[in-house]
């Protein structure tokens, strides 16, 4: 770690130090540029691609519409975050043949819900699109394509991620950006809303092929004949992964149904003008969320393999949680500045001048949400989901808060959603201190027994903690 500042190094206890912080903050890096090279791209897509092509009567149905897409997909993120846990794990204690058995039950599992996702959105697709006012077309059944897609992708993506193939996944986010764009320019002037969605196809298919290809060639590689590794999957296994799962399907299905409830609630009561306005500031808000996706790709695996070694990347993953804030803010400030005059400047911003000034805010309060999403990351990657006692039930509050409160204007539900943010933010850390309290007490307790001991007589409580410590 000598290239690391000494107050850096600080921060990090000594189990979190060394070739995997070193690792890390590579693979990180790595991720960090080739995603900011994609997501420029993506930006140009995002805000002024899109906004030329799509009238504000249909802009601010985007938002709801991608929300809908992630409710109905969660049992395919359920399955992405158990199937990255168990592969990574089997990955770092060398049962390869148990990794590549979960992989193949993988591909096979996401086929089934790759048919009954999409039988299951359809019904629902009417009722959508007389709450979003909009006319009924073909982009529901690309919304339903595109979650067939994602079926396939998070099995091989994952694989990726978990194998520490950061330099494959880098290579998909840059190839698949321009292809979008290229896709977004041909096909919105013809298409509209169903361009939009064949575009947003188009990354996630370079992605998955791109992924199969390097995989593909990984599988013919021989696997070494260990005990361990020939040993095939137990009903231990199965059992400890769907106990985690079920946390997971518990914590992904509540936030993505909240998440979906929050987007519909602000485009049906919102004027069609100011849904389009919110809809323009979460593209440039959503610049704050770049960095945190690069860094919890790369956080998980790791903080799976630590735990697993019985170490904590507590302390790394707050400190990761923080940067995201920080540079959220930093970016907040610079928007405060920018983004008025370019909203002026640009024909296609026009309508929306107004909306201008609250940018920054909205970028600030995305920060803090993608710090919390970064804490959170690491707590599900170490089986630690003690934070659910508090997001689930804030969930159904913040809904509950949209639902009495949400208006026609703006700033009313930017106003609710930093309220939202500001409760998940004062949970965890209410939640951190209770538990160093308990972890204090605790050691006062086996201090005192120590001390007490006839064995261990020759310590006085305060050498007993100190010898607790070491």
């Amino acid at each position: 770690m000598r290239f690391l500042p000494r107050a850096f190094a600080r921060l990090l206890p000594a189990g979190e130090g060394g070739a995997p912080l070193r690792a890390f903050l590579k693979a990180t890096l790595l991720l960090f540029v080739a995603t900011r090279l994609a997501d420029a791209v993506h930006a140009v897509c995002g805000l002024w691609v899109v906004p030329r092509w799509i009238p504000p009567a249909e802009l601010g149905a985007i938002l709801p519409m991608l929300g809908f897409g992630a409710a109905v997909a969660v049992p395919f993120g359920v399955f992405l975050t158990v199937f990255v846990r168990s592969y990574a794990r089997f990955m770092a204690r060398g049962e390869l043949r148990r990794a590549r058995q979960i992989g193949r039950w993988a591909l096979g599992l996401s086929l089934l819900l790759a048919v009954l996702t999409p039988l299951a959105a359809w019904p629902l697709l009417p009722w959508l699109f007389r709450i979003l006012r909009t006319a009924p077309s073909a982009a529901g059944a690309l919304a339903a394509l595109y979650g067939l897609v994602m079926a396939f992708l998070p099995v091989a993506a994952s694989a990726l991620q978990a194998r520490k193939r950061f330099g494959a996944m880098a290579a998909a986010n840059l190839a698949g950006a321009p292809l979008r764009l290229a896709a977004l320019l041909l096909l919105l002037p013809v298409l509209g809303m169903t361009g939009y969605f064949l575009g947003q196809l188009t990354p996630a298919l370079v992605t998955l092929l791109f992924a199969l290809w390097v995989l593909g060639r990984e599988r013919r590689e021989p696997c070494p004949e260990t005990p361990v590794a020939a040993e095939p999957l137990g009903r231990a296994d199965l059992r400890e992964m769907c106990r985690y799962g079920l946390r997971i399907l518990v914590g992904n299905g509540v936030g993505a149904l909240g998440t979906f409830a929050v987007a519909l609630l602000i485009r049906a009561r919102m004027t069609d003008e100011a849904s389009g306005a919110y809809y323009l500031l979460t593209r440039f808000a959503e610049i704050a969320a770049y960095c945190t996706t690069g860094v919890t790709a790369v956080l998980f695996p790791f903080a799976v393999e630590a735990h697993a070694a019985g170490r904590s990347w507590a302390r790394t993953g707050a400190f990761a949680a923080l940067a995201v804030l920080l540079g959220s803010l930093l970016l907040a400030g610079l928007f405060l500045l920018l983004l008025p005059p370019l909203f002026r400047l640009l024909p296609a911003y026009a309508p929306y001048v107004g909306a201008a000034p609250w940018g920054a805010y909205l970028t600030a309060v995305t920060g803090l949400n993608m710090a919390l999403s970064v804490w959170f990351t690491r707590c599900s990657a170490e089986n630690d989901f003690g934070y659910l006692r508090y997001t689930v039930p804030l969930t159904g509050v913040n809904v509950l808060l949209f639902w009495f409160l949400a208006d026609s204007r703006l700033q009313t539900s930017l106003h609710l959603l930093f309220v939202c943010a500001l409760l998940q933010a004062v949970a965890v850390l209410l939640d951190l201190t209770l538990r160093r309290l308990r972890r204090k007490k605790a050691a006062l307790r086996e201090a005192e027994r120590l001390a007490r001991d006839p064995e261990t007589r020759r310590f006085t409580v305060e050498e007993a903690l100190q010898e607790l410590k070491r």
